[in-house]
């Protein structure tokens, strides 16, 4: 799970200009830290994080939800099922990035 922003950001966009098409929009990237710093301190109006990287003290607001996908082999006894719990892979071996999610 890498950035969820080239889904979201667009739309966000789209209602926002229609809205209020006075005014401009500029954008930031950075990491959770980072953005959630710079809207403490008056540097930026808004951030996109997800909302287990929030800090304390910061407000949140839910914009769209999110879920962890998991990718398994065709042929993995659990690759039938609808959904899983993280409970149900457990004890399986796993690859996982080395990216924390950003917005």
């Amino acid at each position: 799970m890498i950035a969820i922003s080239p889904r979201l950001i667009p739309e966000l966009i789209r209602f926002f200009a229609a809205a209020w098409p006075e005014v401009e929009l500029d954008f930031v990237e950075g990491n959770a830290e980072e953005l959630q710093r710079a809207v403490a301190e008056g540097e930026l109006d808004v951030a996109f994080i997800y909302s287990l990287q929030a800090v304390p003290g910061v407000e949140i607001l839910s914009v769209a939800a999110s879920r962890p996908q998991f990718m398994l082999a065709a042929d993995h006894p659990l690759a039938g099922r609808k959904s899983l719990r993280f409970a149900d892979l457990a004890e399986e071996d796993v690859v996982l990035f080395d990216v924390p999610p950003q917005c």
